[in-house]
């Protein structure tokens, strides 16, 4: 079990550190920055169950829940202040 463990947890870290950045869906000018602007398109057309050009479509509740945090600022996409 001990094994499984280390190898396990290797193999998060090893795919962590490599982790491609990508911005959210809703960052529709690619600049890691969600502005109030974009978020409001990306819950409207999460709340009327349209297509969205990037990610999932229609809007999952959990990418919307994300957009939501990262519009506050508090944290950027790929940083962790």
């Amino acid at each position: 079990m001990k094994k499984f463990l280390l190898v396990f947890s290797m193999l998060l870290i090893f795919q962590i550190s490599f982790a491609e950045d990508v911005p959210h869906p809703a960052d529709t000018n690619k600049d890691f920055k969600l502005t109030t602007a974009e978020f409001n398109a990306y819950n409207t057309a999460w709340l009327k169950k349209q297509s969205w050009p990037e990610g999932p479509s229609p809007v999952p509740m959990d990418y919307l829940t994300r957009a939501g945090f990262l519009v506050t600022g508090l944290s950027r996409l790929g940083e962790i202040k």
